[in-house]
């Protein structure tokens, strides 16, 4: 087991680098707080270029198989949603910066899970990705509450567990190995650690 805790004092991305979707318009990276990692800064009133689908995220630089658990404790705050995802398919910027093709999101929002499968769509130049939602469960999550979101990769399944409400999906275009990750999304996020079991 592979446990990465994202407070100040024990914080360290070294195993990451971050990505960004076809959709995101800028490339900010994660603020250090300290108990947490976030996509904002204490005390900003507004932040309209996160709404805008300006999200943060980060993968680990090591592909994973058919098989791994990894899970995140996170919140939001007054309305977002932080997730979980993973892909094996991407491009690079000149830069070298990852751009997602094909992945996938276990997202915590305020009324539950929802599970995506996400491919560019360049043609539509608003929003240049084709999300499918592939797997869904409803319950109430609070503001400010910190869930853990744990997701196991099986056999083109995807498990996706929140406080012990469950859903499960298969999907054929699920990868054999794959990056795993964290993205900040839709508002305030915050995360608190990342931990991973081959």
């Amino acid at each position: 087991m592979k446990i990465y805790n994202f407070n100040a004092k024990e914080s360290n991305l070294e195993d990451f680098k971050y990505a960004y979707g076809p959709s995101a318009n800028g490339r900010k990276k994660f603020t250090q707080l300290e108990d947490c990692i976030a996509n904002f800064t204490p005390g900003e009133t507004g932040h309209d270029d996160i709404f805008a689908y300006d999200y943060i995220s980060m993968i680990t630089k090591k592909k994973y198989k058919s098989g791994v658990k990894f899970s995140t404790k996170c919140n939001f705050v007054k309305f977002g949603a932080p997730l979980l995802v993973f892909c094996n398919d991407f491009i690079n910027e000149e830069d070298g910066t990852p751009i997602y093709q094909l992945h996938y999101e276990v997202v915590a929002y305020e009324k539950g899970i929802n599970i995506w499968h996400i491919i560019p769509w360049p043609e539509r130049t608003e929003r240049p990705i084709k999300p499918t939602l592939i797997g869904k469960l409803e319950f109430d999550v609070a503001p400010d509450e910190v869930v853990d979101i744990k997701v196991e990769v099986k056999d083109k399944t995807i498990t996706a567990d929140i406080g012990g409400h469950v859903v499960s999906c298969e999907h054929p275009d699920i990868p054999d190995e794959f990056h795993i990750g964290i993205t900040a999304c839709e508002g305030h996020n915050r995360f608190f650690d990342f931990i991973i079991e081959e």
